[in-house]
């Protein structure tokens, strides 16, 4: 499943985190559009250029969500850290949005880009 059924699916937290800065619905349709780019790029088999979309708009979103694209996409690559990192956060930052079941599949993934780095 690509970032941007991620970014429409993700069950947010009902209250931020404390100091975490809430995006503006202007900043959140923007982030769509990177994402649905991206996603596209991806698709293409461009990873490069939709890593860096994605990145943009989780900087605009902060949904933990694209986390999961962003290492994907990073270890396609050939970037087992940073594939870790990003999938580490996303344990982190998901919080209790998130199924179980894709939990457990982020934990592989993250051991699998670990084991590479």
């Amino acid at each position: 499943m690509g970032g941007l059924a991620f970014l429409m699916d993700h069950a947010a937290s009902p209250v931020p985190p404390a100091g975490a800065a809430v995006a503006s619905s202007q900043a959140m349709s923007e982030a769509y559009s990177l994402a649905q780019t991206a996603q596209s790029l991806a698709e293409a088999r461009q990873p490069a250029a939709a890593l860096t979309r994605y990145r943009s708009a989780y900087e605009l979103s902060r949904n933990p969500s694209l986390l999961l694209e962003l290492g994907r996409l990073e270890r396609e690559v050939g970037n087992s850290a940073r594939a870790a990192f990003a999938f580490e956060q996303f344990l982190q930052q998901a919080g209790s949005g998130v199924l179980p079941s894709r939990k457990q599949l982020v934990t592989r993934q993250l051991q699998a880009a670990a084991v590479n780095t």
